[in-house]
């Protein structure tokens, strides 16, 4: 067992396996969502814009699920020889962590990284964020195709960090 922190924090094996848990259980989550659920409480409490009570949990685990993959795509290239994660690794912000790991981002990509953030920081665990200032701009509509474009991007990034790799894990894994 690892007790060692560098150990942990560098064994990239451990960041593409809590990927795939969390792709995994997003997925189901986002599939479950298909099933009819009532949402005539939801509508009383919050208006016609109630939406599927597994959109938030699914959209918290996709965001968990790229963002830990960027980690590990970072860490490939860049050993961590602090006792801490560095600031721009142990941040949340898809963006700039697709940026640390040289991901070019489409513009399609992009929308979908600033929507899975904020559902990583906040629009997936709580009613509002912690600042006023956090809502300006932040598009709280609903995609349905998000999961295509998710998968895509995942795909993306799965190309980027090494596809024989990452299978290796995966079939080691699961």
């Amino acid at each position: 067992m690892m007790s060692n922190f560098q150990d942990r924090v560098n064994f990239v094996e451990l960041w593409i396996i809590r990927s795939i848990e969390f792709y995994e259980v997003a997925k189901i989550s986002w599939l479950y969502k298909a099933f009819p659920v009532d949402l005539s409480l939801s509508r009383d409490l919050l208006g016609p814009g109630a939406i599927h009570p597994f959109y938030r949990p699914s959209s918290l685990l996709m965001g968990l699920a790229i963002e830990t993959l960027l980690k590990a795509i970072i860490i490939s290239k860049e050993k961590i020889e602090q006792e801490q994660i560095p600031n721009n690794i142990g941040n949340h912000t898809l963006s700039e962590l697709a940026l640390q790991a040289g991901i070019v981002l489409t513009d399609k990509e992009r929308l979908l990284c600033e929507s899975l953030t904020n559902a990583v920081v906040w629009t997936s665990k709580y009613p509002a964020p912690k600042k006023a200032s956090a809502l300006s701009g932040v598009n709280l509509a609903r995609n349905n195709n998000e999961f295509i474009e998710f998968d895509e991007f995942y795909e993306k990034l799965v190309i980027h960090l090494g596809k024989d790799k990452f299978s290796a894990v995966k079939k080691h894994y699961l």
